[in-house]
């Protein structure tokens, strides 16, 4: 009797709490998966709070009011039903509960748990807290959602000159474009003397609204007890062992665009398509090299914030440690640089912007068209970054106008922007007509970065424009 009380009291809270959801379709299992839905949410969600002595009526009305300043609900960060089968696991994937709450009751078009941030102060459990216990309360967190880009427009027609009103705005893309082309046939990116140098001085440390969200990834990803296990179809092409023999981009960068892509498409006149950006679950692949030759796997980043070192640490989602990466063949200047790495350099995935933080002892050199075009140099410039310094090394959004501009111009114009998707970085060595090193295979120990989601967008819009033999445009 006692127990069917019990029951019909439990069905009756969760049932109200499933009132609060503002949105119906929410599902948290694999895409076409409708199991997971938000009855089960709920339901799993309000047994968790009463398995932690807490009120599930008390959560219903924090959640009916809407306060940030309302109290905790601290529920186990893993709980007892994360064993196989529950609801909070599924192949592998584990849903935290911040994230289930925050998704069912504020947020219900955001994509993992890496887009939350704490932001209520007195908040006792954040989920970025070294603890076992985790609070739910959705209105002690923020959304760092990524702003929507603009489509690219591509026409269905060749646009002649004569068709289009340049503005100065236009001019200035346009010639960047113009840029681009011209270093890929002079093979700028390789030659000694074409490559100029330039540095970043540290008064160009992040401002205090990027450090905020900065220290905040950094903390959430710096307790990753567990892996999300996020299953991810990467990119399974290889670089070659000597990268810089074939200029900028690799053939293995050939093949890595043109992988299966998924961008949004939509029809919006007779005259253009929009090629929509689609965020990939992991945002960029790195890779390590000693001088010519690739050592270690590649580290997939999925998470909005990645450290490198030479630690020896086993590799997280949020950490490259290239203190375990062995080379039978390494120098002894190879050995002195890793030693001279230090505490490495730190990426960030903030908005529509990627940030390199130099946190070692000795200056990162760093080769990123998308930031050099944006700052009005050569697209092959080499960035100095003394230590405590960071850069804005990739802008999405200058990316969507290079894009739109590009897509005027031809096949081969658009084509070009595949380089500025991928990034080099050196560490403690430069690179360029400035020092002795020609091309960056030259250095000791330097990364490679590849884009996911700008590689996957420039070849979504290849993909729907005519080829180079078929179209005629003002580079032809």
């Amino acid at each position: 009797m006692m127990k069917t009380l019990f029951e019909n009291a439990f069905s009756s809270s969760w049932k109200n709490l499933q009132k609060e959801i503002k949105v119906g379709d929410i599902y948290f299992g694999a895409p076409g998966d409708k199991t997971r839905n938000v009855d089960r949410a709920v339901k799993a969600l309000s047994k968790l709070i009463q398995e932690s002595h807490c009120s599930v009526k008390s959560y219903e009305n924090i959640i009916r009011r809407g306060e940030t300043e309302s109290p905790c609900v601290v529920v186990p960060k893993l709980p007892k039903s994360f064993a196989k089968g529950h609801f909070f696991e599924y192949n592998d994937q584990k849903l935290y509960p911040h994230y289930v709450a925050c998704r069912l009751f504020r947020f219900p078009d955001m994509n993992d748990y890496h887009q939350l941030i704490p932001s209520h102060k007195r908040c006792k459990a954040p989920f970025n807290r070294k603890t076992n216990h985790v609070c739910i309360n959705p209105f002690h967190y923020s959304s760092l959602r990524r702003p929507k880009l603009p489509p690219v427009k591509i026409p269905n027609r060749v646009i002649s000159t004569q068709d289009y009103q340049y503005t100065p705005e236009d001019k200035i893309i346009d010639a960047n474009v113009q840029t681009l082309i011209e270093a890929m046939e002079t093979d700028a990116y390789t030659h000694h003397d074409m490559i100029p140098n330039t540095t970043v001085y540290c008064d160009m440390t992040l401002d205090d609204r990027i450090r905020q969200l900065v220290d905040s990834y950094h903390y959430a990803n710096s307790d990753t007890t567990t892996d999300t296990g996020s299953i991810y179809s990467s990119y399974q092409n290889d670089y070659s062992s000597n990268p810089g023999s074939q200029g900028y981009l690799s053939d293995d960068m050939d093949s890595e665009i043109n992988s299966p892509s998924s961008g949004t498409i939509k029809s919006i006149d007779d005259d253009h398509i929009k090629i929509h950006y689609s965020e990939p679950d992991a945002w960029c692949s790195i890779y390590y090299y000693e001088r010519t030759l690739r050592v270690g796997s590649h580290f997939q980043g999925k998470t909005p914030s990645i450290i490198v070192d030479t630690m020896y640490l086993t590799k997280t989602e949020s950490h490259m440690a290239l203190g375990a990466f062995s080379n039978e063949m390494r120098s002894s200047e190879v050995k002195e640089t890793r030693e001279s790495i230090g505490r490495g350099v730190r990426f960030y995935y903030i908005a529509d912007d990627i940030y390199v933080e130099n946190l070692s002892a000795h200056s990162v050199f760093i080769q990123s068209p998308n930031c050099n075009m944006r700052n009005n140099w050569h697209p092959a410039t080499v960035v100095k970054v003394p230590p405590g310094c960071h850069c804005n090394m990739f802008s999405y959004s200058r990316l969507a106008t290079l894009l739109n501009e590009a897509a005027k111009v031809g096949y081969e114009a658009v084509y070009s922007l595949t380089r500025t998707c991928t990034i080099r970085l050196s560490f403690g060595k430069g690179w360029g007509n400035e020092y002795k090193r020609p091309t960056v295979a030259s250095t000791p120990c330097w990364l490679e970065i590849h884009l996911h989601g700008a590689l996957r967008w420039v070849d979504n819009v290849l993909s729907h424009m005519d080829s180079p033999e078929m179209r005629v445009s003002s580079f032809t």
